[in-house]
């Protein structure tokens, strides 16, 4: 029995070298190099197009003391479209375009296997509602899910794959704003130059959909202690409210 990707004491961990970790394998041949000259300390930003692959990148240069500097990157390109040819060669592989998806926006997760088959657990909740539970017999999984005004708080996706007697979990927590709640505050105040030192009249303008609960305090006394401010409701802990 060998122990399963993942944290913990008794599991692998994702960074360790193996062949479940991309990042740690073997150097291959240089696929593409560039030299950038720039007079002046600024940041660089370029585009560089590769194939569906593992890259390690490596940036090297000198200090104003002639010393070497370098730096190591990865990036992983893969094709969701492609079935198994769009992914690296791991034993399993997961993906998601990003964790914040807003309404009218299209969640976008992929998952899969450098195994010629297999089969996978895809569990998907929403405010720890299931949606999806299914088993699929598939060397990839890609899932397009528009999201809609329902979907509002958080959204998870968890995939299971036993492969060798070897469990391996990977997933996602997605947070779908409640940025139809968001108040527009304007605060307008009028010093009077002709008295100065007088009192002075504060007001707000608040306009949005949902009802309001105002406090002020002195932020001058941060000097001497943090005063920590929510600036709102969790976009994500919803399901208990």
């Amino acid at each position: 029995m060998r122990k399963p990707a993942g944290s913990g004491r008794d599991r692998y961990g994702r960074d360790e070298k193996g062949p479940w970790n991309w990042k740690t394998w073997e150097v291959g041949e240089e696929v593409a190099s560039r030299e950038i000259t720039h007079a002046a300390a600024e940041k660089w930003q370029g585009e560089m197009p590769l194939p569906v692959g593992a890259y390690r990148l490596v940036f090297e240069t000198k200090d104003p003391n002639g010393k070497t500097v370098k730096d190591i990157h990865h990036v992983c390109v893969f094709d969701p479209k492609a079935g198994r040819a769009g992914a690296p060669r791991t034993p399993t592989f997961f993906s998601a375009e990003k964790t914040t998806v807003k309404v009218g926006e299209t969640l976008r997760a992929y998952w899969g296997t450098g195994y010629e088959t297999g089969v996978v657990r895809v569990r998907i909740t929403n405010n720890r509602k299931v949606i999806l539970d299914e088993l699929r017999e598939s060397t990839s999984w890609f899932h397009e899910l528009p999201i809609k005004d329902e979907h509002r708080g958080e959204m998870r996706i968890e995939t299971t794959f036993v492969r060798e007697n070897r469990l391996y979990t990977d997933g996602a927590t997605f947070n779908i704003p409640w940025d139809n709640k968001y108040l527009d505050i304007k605060a307008e105040h009028l010093t009077s130059k002709l008295n100065p030192g007088g009192e002075e009249t504060w007001k707000f303008k608040v306009s949005g959909p949902s009802e309001v609960l105002a406090f002020m305090y002195d932020r001058s006394l941060d000097a001497y202690k943090w005063h920590n401010v929510s600036t709102g409701f969790s976009d994500r802990r919803t399901s208990g409210i």
